[in-house]
């Protein structure tokens, strides 16, 4: 499930358009030499309400194993098969439109 939680948080950074807020901050914790220093610095809020959500969807795809009547493996499997495909089509909308909704609404997602 690691890496269908990290291709959804890639397919979510890529159409609420924060790939460049991503990058810079990438740079910066790149450019931080101890670890304790690395662990002080808080990663934006746009990144962790991405994080929180790829965790509701993995929690989702736990919940519809017995659904389904399949296997982790295949749940994780047809995950990241669905937000590969998401990586293929274009952003829904500009960043600046994803984040300027409501708390409870974001880039048309319930959260």
């Amino acid at each position: 499930m690691k890496v269908a939680k990290r291709t959804i948080v890639a397919a979510m950074i890529w159409h609420t358009g924060v790939v460049q807020e991503v990058m810079s901050n990438s740079s910066l914790l790149s450019e931080i030499s101890s670890e304790e220093e690395t662990s002080a610095v808080r990663p934006p809020e746009k990144i962790i309400i991405i994080w929180r959500n790829a965790q509701r969807v993995i929690e989702w795809a736990i919940r519809s194993k017995n659904t389904f009547g399949s296997t982790y493996a295949n749940m994780a499997r047809m995950v990241t098969e669905k937000a590969k495909f998401l990586l293929q089509l274009d952003p829904c909308i500009p960043s600046h439109v994803a984040f300027t909704r409501s708390r409870r609404r974001w880039c048309g997602v319930e959260i």
